[in-house]
């Protein structure tokens, strides 16, 4: 079985003549005229459409991987994550500290992470879990509360992380997987991917103001925007959301001073709730995950783009 995530160590004289070997592989590959592509800085900008990479094979050997990439393929986190890793100084490279984006990773290079070797993992996890309320979405959290990751122990392995985030009192869908392209293109605002949440509230929901959403409010300078609602009662609405910001519900009702009782993610693109109890999961179909994969084409029409959405519509659900 192939190695997964991250070493237990192997230190030794062994590591050592290989951390001397690649960092002479990368003297010569800089001689050989490759430094400007070596170390070349490769920034992406928010809106940008997220741009394929090989993570494998001929193509890779030529090229190289960037560094937050290779991070990301090792199950570290998402590419953004990554590059908060590496800003930190926490990044190796053949027992080089790298501090700048785009660094290329070849082959032959030995990549380590808080001085630990890290290798790309082999299988990938797709998991659809029903969060309840009191649970923290991050994998670790300093005042001790319960940790979404702690169910999932027996992918301790695999170094599993959210998609995106859920806030600490609300329930529902939140996507984890190990895959840091997967997780780069569901969270990139130029996948459009919708986001659908019920809100509950105890005052009454003024229809006038969600129309006003639907053209953009600004919130204490910052733009907040519904793509479409439907209003099930004077107190319980379905609103849809394609860029999630940070308590970003929460923070348009209290902009319109309602208090929330119970907010709750219902769907993220293709992917319902139905059917999932409280604190459990499931594995995403293969299917579901191609639907994913599919939506960071911006070439593609938004009917092949979203086809779950489209065969909702024809059944009349909404």
């Amino acid at each position: 079985m192939g190695k997964i995530g991250v070493s237990s160590g192997r230190g030794g004289s062994r590591g050592s003549e290989r951390g001397k070997a690649g960092k002479t592989s990368r003297v010569y590959r800089e001689k050989a005229g490759h430094a400007e592509k070596t170390r070349k800085v490769v920034k992406v900008r928010k809106n940008e459409p997220i741009q394929e990479e090989a993570a494998n094979g001929v193509e890779a050997e030529e090229k190289g991987i960037r560094l937050q990439v290779y991070l990301a393929n090792c199950g570290l986190g998402s590419r953004r994550k990554c590059e908060e890793f590496i800003e930190q100084g926490l990044v190796k490279i053949n027992n080089i500290t790298i501090f700048r984006m785009g660094e290329k990773v070849f082959p032959e290079d030995i990549v380590q992470y808080r001085n630990r070797e890290v290798y790309p993992t082999k299988k990938k996890i797709y998991l659809a879990f029903n969060k309840t309320a009191r649970v923290i979405s991050s994998n670790n959290d300093p005042q001790g509360r319960t940790s979404i990751i702690s169910f999932f122990k027996e992918f301790s392995s695999y170094r599993l992380f959210t998609v995106g985030r859920l806030d600490y009192m609300s329930w529902g869908l939140i996507l984890l997987t190990n895959d840091g392209n997967f997780g780069k293109i569901v969270s990139h605002p130029s996948s459009e991917i919708e986001k659908e949440y019920i809100a509950e509230t105890k005052e009454p929901i003024s229809e006038e103001n969600l129309k006003e959403l639907l053209k953009g409010v600004r919130i204490n300078g910052e733009l907040y925007k519904i793509k479409k609602y439907v209003l099930k009662s004077s107190t319980r609405v379905s609103l849809v959301l394609v860029e999630g910001k940070n308590r970003e519900i929460r923070n348009i009702f209290s902009h319109y001073r309602i208090k929330l009782k119970k907010l709750q993610r219902v769907r993220i693109g293709c992917v319902k709730l139905s059917g999932l109890q409280p604190g459990t999961y499931r594995n995403l179909t293969e299917k579901e995950v191609k639907w994913f994969l599919g939506a960071s084409s911006p070439s593609a029409p938004a009917s092949s783009r979203h086809p779950c959405l489209v065969n909702e519509s024809k059944d009349g659900k909404k």
